[in-house]
């Protein structure tokens, strides 16, 4: 019944609205977290808006399997939806944060700031059950546990 409840929240409202009704906590401010570098780009990497890149999460979650609401409230938590953000400390890139030379080249494939790439890399750890990638911070572990709560990554 929840997950129906966030679903059609979801739907009919945005991610901030479902987030809210679920009482959970959204990522600190972007200026202590992200650096942005506009000039970051490739030729390749296509110019969505936010409402696209969260449409594009949603299909791709249900494409492979994965509860929506997570693999969302990631990206919002570690990018606030910025696929060119960068975080100046770890140098971690992308709408989920990867490491350029460790977790992206080992995991994933295309641009790490193509939006789509970097999304349907993510969900696709998500869905093989590899979210410690994104529970290694302890903050980020609080959230994610408190949205999953008792629930699996996947859907059944």
């Amino acid at each position: 019944m929840n997950i129906l409840f966030l679903e059609l929240a979801l739907a009919l409202t945005g991610l901030q609205t479902t987030l809210a009704h679920a009482q959970i906590q959204i990522a600190p401010p972007a200026h202590e977290v992200l650096s942005i570098q506009s000039e970051v780009k490739s030729d390749k990497t296509p110019t969505l808006t936010q409402g696209e890149i969260r449409t594009f999460i949603v299909e791709e979650s249900r494409r492979q399997g994965v509860w929506e609401v997570l693999a969302l409230s990631i990206a919002e938590w570690e990018s606030n939806f910025n696929p060119k953000a960068i975080n100046p400390k770890s140098n971690a890139s992308g709408l989920y944060q990867f490491l350029p030379n460790m977790t992206w080249k080992r995991l994933c494939t295309g641009d790490i700031f193509n939006p789509k790439d970097n999304a349907t890399c993510a969900i696709r750890l998500l869905s093989e059950g590899k979210i410690n990638h994104w529970r290694a911070d302890p903050a980020m572990r609080a959230k994610i546990d408190k949205l999953l709560g008792n629930m699996s990554l996947v859907r059944k």
